[in-house]
């Protein structure tokens, strides 16, 4: 249950960034396009996009998680282990999503 968790926290913490920055005008993420297949209802077009980046964040951070074994009981038994373990876990999942980057700058170019 943990990594379903750790997966819809991660995707809605995406919306909740979309609704900041639609709401309060702010410079949009490159991410945060209009679908322009969707009717222009309020933030309507803004959905699918959020939800597809959200997604792929939380596979990035769940992938993260199970590299470095961060679902077991033992890897949360003292402070140090799970530091140890949430940066290896943040570590993979910034890898991921480093390679993620290149592999889509490479399709563009």
């Amino acid at each position: 249950n943990l990594p379903l968790s750790d997966a819809l926290v991660t995707a809605s913490s995406s919306l909740l960034v979309a609704i900041v920055v639609i709401g309060g005008h702010l410079i949009r993420p490159s991410w945060l396009v209009q679908t322009e297949w969707v009717p222009n209802w309020r933030s309507l077009p803004y959905i699918l996009p959020t939800l597809t980046h959200g997604s792929l964040l939380s596979m990035c951070w769940v992938l993260g998680g199970l590299a470095a074994q961060a679902y077991e009981k033992k890897s949360w038994q003292t402070n140090t282990q799970a530091f140890s373990v949430t940066l290896k876990s943040w570590a993979f999942a910034v890898a991921l999503m480093i390679v993620g980057v290149q592999i889509g700058l490479l399709k563009e170019a």
